[in-house]
């Protein structure tokens, strides 16, 4: 549920170079306007690609950590609020474009339960009875109406 996306950056890395542990910024200055980054998105250029991301697990006691080597051409989308790196380069170059985006819905557990929503219906399709789907999409549009921002 985009309501801004930021203009595409493209980011080089040289063997040697990386990014450290991080999350991204809350807000970004885009022109005159000021952009909340909810979701970022890194789309690999170069291949093979490296961008390791850790998050918290359940009670932040855990951390889980997965190494995401993206073809060209593939993107990834996550948590602004994600601790995340990018890992040292050993040979050619990576290159990635990523961007940020601004959510309707500020509240990630709020944006996340209307994706749920957005996918039942998917994944149902046309096998749902009419008078479900139609009962379905007015739960999704007043979540929608009652958490979003204009």
């Amino acid at each position: 549920m985009p309501k801004h996306v930021a203009p595409p950056m493209l980011c080089r890395y040289e063997p040697g170079m990386k990014y450290g542990a991080h999350a991204d910024a809350a807000l970004l200055q885009i022109g005159s306007a000021r952009l909340r980054s909810d979701l970022s998105c890194t789309v690999f250029v170069s291949e093979p690609a490296s961008l390791r991301r850790r998050r918290a697990v359940d009670r932040g006691r855990q951390s889980r950590r997965s190494l995401i080597k993206g073809a060209a051409g593939e993107a990834i989308v996550y948590p602004s609020t994600a601790l995340h790196e990018v890992v040292p380069v050993r040979s050619g170059q990576r290159l990635v474009s990523i961007t940020f985006i601004e959510s309707y819905i500020a509240d990630q557990h709020q944006r996340t339960q209307v994706y749920e929503l957005n996918e039942i219906a998917a994944l149902e399709g046309l096998s749902m009875k009419w008078e479900n789907r139609v009962r379905l999409d007015v739960v999704r549009q007043n979540l929608m109406r009652m958490w979003s921002t204009t």
